[in-house]
Parts: C-alpha cells; structure tokens; sequence
C-alpha cells in the first residue's frame, strides 16, 4: 500500500508539472531532425525559382538531345543567348535580389550614420548585374581590355572566346564584393544563416561565370563538351543567384516582412 501510495503522489506531480522523460529532452526524435534540415523548410517562393531554374537547364538540354527541331524554340532556349527565355529569367532573378537587398539597405541606412552607408552597395552590385545580363556590357569591356593589353588580339591565345576579362575585371569583383560581405557581416549575422548562404550562392555563381566559362575557351563550338560546358556555366549562375535570393529572403522574414494584401468584396459593383 505504501509503495502504490508513493507512485501515485509521483504520478501527479508528473502530471501537474507537464514533465517528460529525461530520454525525450535528451534524445530527440529522428524525424524531428530529419524534418529540420529537409527540402520542404525552403520557403514556396524560392522553390519555384529552383524549380525554374531546373526547367530552363532540362529545357535546352531536351532541345539538344532531339537535334533542334525548330530554329525559333533553339533561339528562344539558348542558355549562351543574349536574347532568350534564360536571359530574360536571369534579369529578373538578379533584378529581385536588388530589390530584395534594396528594401532593407533602406529601411538601415541612415544618413547621419555613415557606417550605414555600404548597406546601399549591395542592391547596386545586383541591379548593375541584372543590367549587365541583359546588355552584356562586361563583354563590351571584355573586347576592350583585349584591345589594350592583347597586341595580336584574344584569337592567337589560348583565351581565344573568353579573352582575359575574367583576370582583369572578374576575380577582382568578386573579391570585392567578398569584402562588401565582410563589411556588411554585422547586418547580415543578425539572422542565422544569411551570411553562409550569400557566401555559398556567390561561391557557385562565380564557379560558372568564372572557373567554367574559362573552360569554353577549350572546346569545339556544337560539340557535345560545348554543350556540357553551356549547361554547367548557366545553371551555375543561375542556381547562385536563386541561392542568394533565398538568402536575402530570410534576411527580410527574420527581421519581421510581411505583405497582406485584402481581397474585393465580392459584393462591389
């Protein structure tokens, strides 16, 4: 009777106090875990830019594989166009990273504090890129740059499509807005995850606008390792970018974003 009597008072103390098991607080669930770091945590909106972006690759690759069927719908799918579907994606995309890095350069920026001031260069760097993607002006400073320092011209190197542009304006903007990052991290680490994220997405845009790109320089235009190369030095980019956005998304919603938008009454005229 005794012993029943201690369980009991036990039992209710467990219940009044909501108590759990030490294996449960200590232990967690695996599907808790698993569900933390699962794809379905990647908000809707930048699924449907990764989504995109998967479509636009699988696209042109489809295109390839039947042997161009329609010189209209190779055009519009070329990922190495300047006038295509993929180009006017790449404008958008890099155009709302801008927007995105925009809404909160504004809303931290303050004139009396200089040291708010680098929040704005962020949205530059991507509206210049945005604009860059849709008017090709590196490739315009590409060619000069040749003019310059390349006596015979790029076709007599081994750079022969690329030219030395990569060397001399590529690696050092992207070690700029390395440290532009290494500036901002004050405002970026405010929430978890930010940071890393705009680091990982610069790291594989650069890999394909940069390390990959340099590779078209040792392929046969039409071949299938042109192909490849296309592929991989696109989707690169664009898969960074959407790595960014993504970033910048987080940035907003952790500092308390939101858009609420009321629908008609359906009663108006």
């Amino acid at each position: 009777m005794h012993n029943d009597t201690i369980v009991d008072k036990t039992r209710n103390i467990l219940n009044r106090t909501h108590a759990k098991p030490m294996s449960y607080v200590a232990f967690p669930r695996p599907e808790h875990f698993l569900r933390s770091v699962s794809m379905t945590r990647i908000p809707f909106i930048i699924k449907i830019f990764f989504i995109a972006d998967m479509a636009l690759i699988f696209s042109y690759v489809a295109n390839q594989a039947l042997g161009t069927p329609f010189y209209a719908l190779t055009y519009w799918l070329d990922l190495d166009g300047e006038a295509s579907f993929p180009t006017w994606y790449s404008v958008i995309q890099l155009a709302c990273v801008a927007a995105l890095a925009g809404l909160f350069a504004v809303r931290n920026t303050h004139l009396t504090r200089v040291s708010t001031w680098p929040l704005l260069l962020l949205p530059l760097v991507f509206i210049a890129l945005s604009i860059d993607e849709l008017v090709q002006i590196h490739e315009w400073v590409g060619y000069k740059i040749d003019a310059l320092l390349l006596e015979n011209g790029r076709e007599n190197t081994i750079f022969q499509n690329t030219g030395i542009w990569i060397f001399v304006f590529g690696i050092p903007f992207v070690v700029g807005v390395l440290g532009i990052l290494f500036i901002l991290r004050r405002w970026l680490n405010t929430v978890p995850g930010v940071l890393p994220k705009i680091i990982l997405g610069l790291v594989v845009l650069a890999t394909g606008a940069l390390l990959i790109e340099t590779l078209s320089n040792f392929t046969e235009k039409g071949s299938v390792w042109h192909h490849l190369e296309v592929v991989c030095e696109e989707g690169c980019e664009m898969l960074g970018v959407t790595i960014i956005l993504w970033a910048f998304y987080d940035l907003l919603k952790g500092h308390g974003l939101q858009i609420h938008l009321n629908p008609v009454d359906a009663h108006w005229p």
